[in-house]
């Protein structure tokens, strides 16, 4: 049992790989007893993309480093927030915002 930042205590499973409905796989943490990806885990769509880091209620959230088919890198803090995406970029001081 581990307990979240919002002091839930959520039980966590590792699957995979496992292939999702949108064609890209995932391998990491789940809660338990549900389809929510949750904790640390990789997942790589299918244009060869590929984030690996934290995931909570089934979205990326947490440090994490996400790697484009064209090499491009993020790394950082990604927080996802009532359908705002935020992400924080440690090496260039980079912040973005998408609603």
């Amino acid at each position: 049992m581990l307990v979240d930042t919002d002091n839930r205590r959520i039980e966590k499973v590792f699957k995979g790989p496992i292939l999702l409905d949108n064609g890209a796989t995932y391998q990491g943490e789940w809660e338990k007893n549900t389809e929510l990806r949750s904790g640390l885990g990789i997942q790589v769509w299918q244009d060869g993309s590929k984030y690996e880091g934290y995931w909570r209620d089934d979205k990326a959230n947490g440090k994490g480093r996400l790697i484009h088919a064209d090499g491009d890198v993020y790394e950082g803090i990604i927080i996802y927030i009532f359908k705002i995406f935020l992400h924080f970029q440690f090496n260039n001081v980079f912040c973005r915002g998408l609603g």
